[in-house]
């Protein structure tokens, strides 16, 4: 099974993936520089360095990390948790960053569930064309698989009128406020994710 992170340049895909694997156990990385191994030590805090910068399009290979969640009788079900190339609003560049979306779309309709990053932090104001990214990938994921619109850097929307535009636009429940960076809502997250997976057929 695999969750395909999807969104925006900057939208804090990448922090988010990182450390949600984290709090959920990590058991494995791959991507990148990554190879196929469970960091150790300060490994962590040199992938946050690596893949996590203000550059759009920086990194070019995302990561994949493998965690284990536990869903009731079920037990231990392992899932993927796997980054994508932000999606641009004004046309996507020829050469690497092309391919590394259309990689990324490509692995999107392979997805098991689907998280959608949004930044809503106040420096994050959307123009029209952004807006209209986020829509189409929101009528996307919804014909694929589940998916959630994670509501990313919460804590910086003071207020909260940037997530309650999300909820507005696109229903209470298919929002929910996170921070990648702090590590707000994702015991929310999990939850979600359980109820999914106690939701698929055996």
């Amino acid at each position: 099974m695999e969750a395909v992170l999807v969104g925006r340049p900057n939208a804090g895909k990448s922090l988010f993936l990182i450390n949600f694997a984290d709090y959920l156990g990590l058991r494995g990385l791959e991507g990148g520089a990554a190879g196929h191994r469970r960091p150790r030590g300060g490994g962590l805090s040199e992938l946050r360095r690596k893949f996590v910068s203000p550059v759009p399009n920086r990194v070019r290979e995302p990561l994949a990390a493998t965690v284990s969640l536990s869903a009731g009788p079920a037990g231990g079900i392992s899932l993927v948790l796997r980054d994508t190339v932000g999606i641009p609003a004004h046309g996507v560049p020829e050469g690497e960053i092309r391919r590394a979306v259309a990689q990324g779309l490509a692995q999107l309709l392979q997805a098991t569930f689907i998280f959608h990053l949004i930044d809503v932090s106040p420096h994050a104001v959307p123009t029209p064309a952004e807006e209209a990214v986020d829509r189409e990938l929101h009528l996307l994921a919804q014909q694929i698989a589940p998916s959630l619109i994670l509501a990313n850097k919460a804590e910086a929307d003071l207020g909260g009128s940037r997530v309650r535009r999300l909820k507005e636009l696109y229903g209470p429940t298919s929002v929910l406020p996170v921070s990648a960076l702090t590590r707000l809502g994702f015991r929310d997250v999990k939850h979600w994710l359980v109820e999914q997976l106690a939701l698929e057929p055996p």
